[in-house]
């Protein structure tokens, strides 16, 4: 057909309303699912809830069935300290009857190390029924008296302060007492004792029982040089009331020692009183009875 010149396409034929129905309707039916395919769909799920059922069932029989046969029953604690064992157990805190397996070794680790007087600890599981522990202590190497003075605190060799439980009163009794002028508090560390400790331990090879055992340690603010270092103390022994040394050379302060023991022997006045050895080449020496001696320095 041709207008004006110019060829024109054929419209399409309009559809009827009844053709559309039907294409909606063929089309609906095609987008919803089949009475079939619903009951496929839920017969799956129910078979899926009912594995996951079974499966969680069997896994509590068997965890139920492991934790009778490997239920805690023995605690083992090997300690070379003074520790009560009650005490452990109450650090560990393990509920009765609990398996082997659910207990956390970490955490009883850590509950056991915040006791002061516990160093190092070491938590293992022994199949089938025991729990291992193994606990390293801090040695008490002095004793201090807390400001109130109700109780004894202790310094281990490392200068750490703790309380220790289970200690013997003949074993504290022997223990050397340490005198600060500064006040001690338990948690804290004193950072003179390992070098206090490696003097101590070369006035017993040095000087022996008579002025190497000390009852008594006196530790002052003044005693520190500019490195930090313990530069002078004061101590008392069997022969010697107070005894001042420096904590550099000390073999010939022994020596000079010797020489003032020997000279007090003599002269039966021992015990002394005083000996102060910390003025280099001078020995200050008190008796106990200045009527039959005077103070001498040699």
């Amino acid at each position: 057909m041709k207008t004006n010149g110019k060829s024109s396409a054929k419209a399409p034929p309009r559809r009827t309303a009844a053709k559309r129905r039907t294409r909606r309707r063929s089309s609906g039916a095609e987008g919803r699912p089949s009475g079939s395919r619903i009951a496929v769909v839920l017969l799956f799920a129910a078979c899926c809830a009912a594995v996951l059922l079974g499966a969680r069932q069997l896994r509590g029989a068997v965890e139920r069935r492991l934790a009778a046969k490997y239920r805690l029953e023995r605690v083992e604690i090997r300690t070379a300290g003074t520790l009560p064992r009650g005490q452990v157990l109450q650090l560990l805190h393990l509920p009765r009857g609990t398996s082997l397996g659910a207990i956390d070794i970490n955490r009883c680790r850590n509950n056991l190390l915040k006791c002061p007087q516990i160093r190092d600890a070491h938590v293992e599981r022994a199949y089938p029924n025991t729990l291992a522990v193994k606990i390293l202590e801090r040695t008490p190497l002095f004793k201090v008296t807390q400001q109130e003075g109700r109780e004894w605190l202790f310094v281990s060799a490392d200068g750490f302060v703790f309380s220790c439980s289970g200690l013997k009163e003949s074993a504290i009794a022997a223990l050397p007492q340490l005198h600060c002028s500064s006040k001690i508090v338990a948690g804290t560390t004193l950072f003179f004792v390992p070098q206090l400790c490696k003097i101590l331990q070369e006035a017993k090879d040095i000087g022996g029982p008579t002025v190497g055992s000390w009852s008594s340690i006196f530790i002052d603010e003044g005693a520190y040089g500019r490195t930090g270092k313990l530069e002078e103390f004061e101590v008392s022994c069997p022969a010697i009331a107070h005894l001042r040394m420096r904590s550099e050379g000390l073999p010939k302060q022994f020596e000079e020692l010797d020489y003032v023991l020997r000279d007090a022997r003599e002269r039966h006045f021992l015990p002394l009183d005083r000996v102060d050895l910390s003025i280099r080449g001078r020995a200050y020496v008190k008796p106990q009875q200045p009527a039959k001696c005077e103070s001498r320095v040699f």
